[in-house]
């Protein structure tokens, strides 16, 4: 979280995320949340940038907004499937960020809306502004019971 403060000083950080909401994440969607993004969740749940733009998502947003994209089905006419994606931003014109749970190596997704373009923006090693510091491995727990998680509601605002 510093790295992101020192290259992004006009972030603001919210209070932590619970550990239930991330594996309330992986009951909703059935796939594990990337370690990086576990980890930063686990420090902050969500980062606004400038002007209030939702850079990273809650993780009651994440679960809930990556739900609905998958299950829309005008979504489902327009675009490509959305399963093999984990939204987790936004760059507040309708693009989304994403990782590629089922692809560590693919880096960070940006989905283009207009266009249905996937293209990668950053690779997870390296393609950072500066080393991670979130790479230790993050206990992830499948098999939790997946029923519904204090603070993992589909709220999506937060003041940090």
């Amino acid at each position: 979280m510093e790295l992101a403060a020192e290259a992004y000083p006009e972030a603001r950080f919210a209070a932590p995320a619970p550990g239930p909401a991330i594996d309330d994440i992986e009951c909703r969607l059935g796939q594990r949340v990337p370690s990086d993004l576990r980890e930063l969740l686990l420090e902050t749940d969500g980062v606004l940038g400038e002007f209030s733009l939702d850079a990273v998502w809650t993780a009651g947003r994440i679960a809930h907004d990556n739900a609905s994209f998958r299950s829309n089905p005008e979504f489902a006419r327009l675009y490509r499937p959305f399963d093999t994606l984990l939204f987790f931003g936004d760059n507040g014109g309708g693009d989304q960020f994403a990782f590629v749970p089922a692809d560590p190596g693919a880096g960070v997704v940006v989905w283009e809306h207009g266009t249905d373009r996937r293209r990668t923006v950053a690779k997870r090693s390296g393609g950072l502004p500066a080393p991670n510091p979130l790479g230790r491995r993050g206990r992830v727990v499948l098999g939790v019971s997946c029923g519904r998680v204090a603070g993992a509601s589909a709220e999506h605002n937060h003041k940090p």
